[in-house]
C-alpha cells in the first residue's frame, strides 16, 4: 500500500513504497547481502573471500534479472569494495551508451570527478528523462555542489517516477533537515514505514525528534530508542553494538533534558559498557555529576576520560579534539583546585564549578547527544 508525503513547494503528494525486486533476483541478492554483511566482521583475507562470494551472487542476480538495476548497483558496490581504484578505472574506461550504464559510470567517478559525473547523469536524462536513478544521482551531485533547492526538486521528481526509490527519499529527508524540520520528520517517519522498521532508519527518526525541546517529540524518541534496543537484544555483532551504544547515548540525552541526571548517567554508563572508548559518554557523565553536586564523581569521570583518550586503540574522533586537549583538562584542573580548597565539600558544591556543555557524539549519534546535558 502506498504511503504519502506532501512535497515542499509541490501541490501533489510524493508516493513512497517499499522497494520490490524482480522475482529472479530475490534469492541471489539475498545471498549477496548476507555474505557482504558477514564479510564486514572478518579479517582481511577472509573478508576478501567472503566479498568474492557476495560478488558472485550479485552477478548471478544481474544475469537472472537483467532489468533489475539494483542488482547492477550491488555488483558495482561490491566491486568498489574489493578494488576501489581498479573498479573505478574499469567503469571510467568502459562503454557508457545507455542511461543505466551512464549512471553506473557516474557513480564510479564520484566524489572526485563530479563534473564528469554530472555530465553523464545529464546525458542519461536526455536519453531517458524518466530514469529515476539518474534523477537521484543528479540530486546527489547538486547537493554536493551546495544547490539544496535543486537537489530537493530532483529527489521529488525521482520519487514521482519511482516511488520505491527509497534512496531518494532518504536524501530528501537529509535535505529537509537543513530547513524544514516538519517535512524532515514526516520523511523520516515514512522511511521507517517503507523499510519495515529498519533499525538505522528508526534511529535517525529518533535523533531528529531529540533535536528539539518538545516533550512530546522526546517521548516518541524514547519509545523508538527503547524499541531499537529491545530488537538488538544482546547486540553481538560490531554493527549492532555500535547502534546500541548510540541509542544509549541518545537515551541519556533524553533523560538529561528532563533533568533526570540519575537515569541519564545510567544510560551513558550502558554506552560505555558497549564501547570503553566512547568518550562522549564519559564527558556527559562528568557534566551530569557536576550538576548533581558530586564534584568527586565528576572529577573521576573527567580523569577517566583523559586516561582512556590516551590509551585509545582507534584514532581520536575529530569532534573530541577540543574536549581532549582543552575542555576536559580545564575541568580536571578546576575540580582538583576546588576539592583541595574544601576536601570535605566534595558534594553540594557544583554551583561553584560551572559545567560546560555536553560533548557532541563521536559518529552516528552526532548532534543528538551533543545538546543533552
Amino acid at each position: 500500500m502506498a504511503l504519502l508525503l506532501a512535497a515542499v513547494g509541490c501541490s501533489t503528494l510524493l508516493d513512497a513504497r517499499p522497494p520490490t525486486l524482480a522475482p529472479a533476483a530475490v534469492e541471489p541478492m539475498a545471498r549477496a547481502h548476507e555474505a557482504r554483511t558477514r564479510a564486514a566482521a572478518l579479517s582481511d583475507q577472509e573478508r576478501r573471500a567472503m566479498l568474492e562470494t557476495a560478488l558472485a551472487a550479485a552477478r548471478a542476480a544481474a544475469v537472472a534479472a537483467p532489468e533489475e538495476f539494483r542488482a547492477e548497483l550491488l555488483v558495482q558496490d561490491i566491486e568498489l569494495e574489493l578494488d576501489p581504484r581498479g573498479a573505478r578505472e574499469r567503469y571510467a574506461n568502459g562503454p557508457a551508451e545507455g542511461a543505466a550504464s551512464k549512471v553506473l559510470v557516474a557513480r564510479a567517478l564520484l566524489p572526485d570527478r563530479s563534473v564528469e559525473a554530472r555530465a553523464l547523469l545529464e546525458s542519461a536524462l536526455k536519453q531517458d528523462g524518466g530514469f529515476a536513478w539518474a534523477l537521484y544521482g543528479l540530486a546527489f551531485v547538486e547537493r554536493r555542489d551546495g544547490h539544496s533547492d535543486r537537489a530537493r526538486e530532483l529527489c521529488e521528481q525521482a520519487l514521482h517516477r519511482d516511488p520505491s526509490l527509497i534512496e531518494a527519499l532518504r536524501l530528501l529527508a537529509d535535505l529537509y533537515e537543513g530547513g524544514d524540520r516538519e517535512r524532515a520528520i514526516q520523511a523520516r517517519q515514512l522511511l521507517v514505514e517503507v523499510t519495515g522498521g529498519e533499525l538505522t532508519e528508526r534511529h535517525a527518526f529518533a535523533q531528529l525528534l531529540l533535536e528539539a525541546d518538545d516533550r512530546s517529540d522526546a517521548s516518541v524518541a524514547v519509545r523508538e530508542l527503547r524499541a531499537i534496543l529491545d530488537a538488538l537484544g544482546d547486540a553481538t555483532t560490531p554493527a549492532a553494538r555500535e547502534l546500541a551504544r548510540d541509542c544509549w547515548l541518545d537515551l541519556g540525552t533524553a533523560f538529561a533534558r528532563r533533568a533526570n541526571d540519575e537515569q541519564a548517567i545510567i544510560a551513558w554508563q550502558r554506552a560505555l559498557a558497549l564501547d570503553r572508548e566512547c568518550l562522549t559518554a564519559l564527558y556527559n557523565v562528568g557534566v551530569a555529576e557536576q550538576r548533581r553536586g558530586d564534584l568527586a564523581r565528576s572529577l573521576a569521570a573527567f580523569e577517566e576520560y583523559l586516561a582512556r583518550a590516551q590509551s585509545m586503540e582507534r584514532s581520536l574522533p575529530v569532534d573530541q579534539v577540543l574536549y581532549r586537549h582543552f575542555y576536559v583538562p580545564n575541568q580536571v584542573r578546576t575540580l582538583r583546585e576546588r576539592l583541595a580548597e574544601s576536601p570535605g565539600d566534595a558534594a553540594g558544591a557544583a554551583t561553584e564549578v560551572a559545567p560546560t556543555e555536553v560533548a557532541p557524539t563521536e559518529d552516528a549519534a552526532a548532534g543528538a547527544a551533543g545538546d543533552g546535558a
